[in-house]
């Protein structure tokens, strides 16, 4: 309850202060500039769960709507109650309402570092939304005795149709949600070799088919329409040195997930209920990687073919493997560089909120446990979640300086320039594209348009009146001023830390292709 009291109070500021970062403004940047803009031009988005085509697509959809604004920063949040309440529905169904209970109390009560996933523009929250669809068609299909053609075809249409909209969108869904959808029946059908084990084995590749030829033909379609995503997967193997760190990192990452990141907390009376939330990681992640075998012995020794242990064994198989899966590819990849990396690590908190309920259904005592584990952890995102957004810790220290120089801009009639990405979508969003400013990249030799999340006709160079440069001197969101890299400007105004670089012309001419 207290956390959703501070939610209620909190989320418009935190919600304001997210979008002062380039990555959860970028989408909606991209969408009203696209709208204003005339036909011909081509987007290009991430392709990494970040300005995705699902984002993207939906936004400019709706970008001349009356209030699209609004829509769009409260859809996330919308989407995240959606998929905490279908995995509460599929729990509860295995273990009863107190199950579902408990499962709905962890997902909802998400730690800071997640709840930026969950409420934010692009980070991976689709695909949080459809791992949670996921595994509970998985619990629906597998926990009836009879299957109608027609719901499992419903089934793997929507889910198929759902999917693949994120598979289009992200590829880590592939990750986490395909290949578990997979594996699990089909492990079934191994160990069942039923008829209705082979029925539900080809209903979830059929689901997967379905996912794929959507996920095919919107690739497709956005192309036609002008919207690019650069092919491949991102990142590489990692080489030893690197797994270790990553594998650092991964624990630093899951022990913020549940508010027990010890390692950052000074000695004192918190250390104490952290210790409990660490402790509690721990057993979590224990539950989903384990039970799955401890539920297949067991289920051997009854009556083959019952659906409530059948949808049990499947839904746990499916995060074992989800979580499995992703710990393995997080230390094993160059995708993580730093702690930003848990944006990729939602699918263990949804696995653990999933599973870890499942295991006191016959023990009171497990009950008490849990249930007491769940208030700590629930009382402890509260109070991190409102003291971050007292102390404006959702925005990057950096942005704010900015709303100076948004005074300045207006003050002097600026509207069009160019800059590093961290302060350009920033500046873009916040005056509702008043001032546009596209990002660039600072090469060794010459500034470049930053093509990622960007619009070609940004960088056309026929901008009619005086263009600017921002300078941002902070080596970590600028990697260098561009100093002799462009012509000298026209004007030099400083403004804080900042330094604008005016042009009577369009200084995007002069960019390297």
């Amino acid at each position: 309850m207290a956390y959703l009291v501070v939610m209620a109070v909190d989320l418009p500021a935190i919600l304001s202060q997210l979008h002062w970062t380039s990555d959860f403004s970028a989408s909606m940047v991209l969408a009203e500039s696209w709208a204003r803009l005339p036909g011909g031009r081509v987007l290009t988005a991430s392709g990494s769960g970040q300005s995705s085509l699902a984002t993207v697509g939906f936004e400019v959809l709706t970008a001349t709507l009356p209030g699209h604004r609004e829509a769009w920063l409260v859809a996330p949040s919308l989407m995240s109650l959606a998929g905490a309440a279908l995995l509460a529905y599929a729990t509860a169904r295995l273990a009863g309402a107190w199950a579902g209970v408990m499962t709905l109390a962890i997902s909802v009560c998400a730690a800071p570092v997640l709840l930026e996933v969950l409420v934010g523009q692009n980070d991976h929250g689709l695909t949080q939304f459809d791992i949670a669809l996921l595994a509970a068609l998985l619990v629906m299909a597998h926990g009836r005795s009879d299957h109608r053609a027609a719901s499992l075809g419903l089934g793997a249409a929507v889910g198929g149709a759902v999917t693949g909209i994120t598979l289009a969108s992200d590829l880590l869904v592939g990750l986490v949600g395909v290949v578990p959808f997979l594996v699990a029946p089909l492990l079934l059908l191994a160990l069942r070799r039923g008829r209705r084990e082979a029925v539900l084995a080809g209903w979830a590749v059929a689901l997967v088919a379905v996912a794929v030829t959507t996920a095919y033909g919107l690739t497709r379609l956005m192309r036609h329409w002008g919207f690019h995503v650069p092919d491949g997967v991102p990142g590489g193997l990692a080489s030893l040195d690197q797994a270790r760190r990553n594998a650092g990192i991964l624990v630093t990452q899951l022990l913020e997930l549940g508010n027990a990141n010890l390692v950052a907390q000074p000695l004192g009376p918190a250390l104490v209920p952290m210790a409990v939330l660490a402790m509690a990681v721990v057993g979590g992640l224990a539950v989903v990687l384990l039970r799955p075998a401890a539920l297949a012995r067991a289920s051997a020794a009854r009556a083959p073919g019952r659906p409530g242990t059948d949808a049990e064994l499947v839904y746990v198989v499916f995060w074992a493997v989800s979580v499995g899966l992703l710990l393995v590819a997080f230390v094993g990849s160059t995708v993580p560089v730093n702690n930003t990396a848990v944006r990729y690590l939602g699918a263990v908190f949804a696995a653990v909120a999933a599973c870890v309920p499942l295991a006191a259904r016959s023990s009171p005592a497990r009950r008490r446990g849990i249930a007491l584990a769940v208030a700590l952890f629930c009382a402890a995102s509260a109070w991190s979640v409102h003291d971050r957004t007292q102390r404006e810790a959702f925005r990057l220290p950096h942005t704010k300086d900015l709303p100076q120089v948004i005074a300045l801009l207006d003050a002097r009639g600026l509207r069009r320039g160019y800059s590093t990405y961290w302060d350009a979508n920033a500046v873009t969003w916040q005056t509702g594209g008043r001032i546009q400013i596209a990002a660039v990249v600072e090469n060794p030799t010459d500034v470049a348009p930053f093509r990622p999340n960007s619009i070609d006709a940004w960088y056309d160079g026929t901008a009619p009146e005086p263009t600017f440069f921002l300078v941002d001197p902070d080596p970590l969101v600028m990697a260098a001023p561009p100093g002799d890299r462009l012509p000298p400007p026209d004007e030099i105004i400083p403004v804080g830390r900042f330094t604008v670089l005016v042009y009577r012309d369009d200084i995007a001419a002069r960019f390297a292709p």
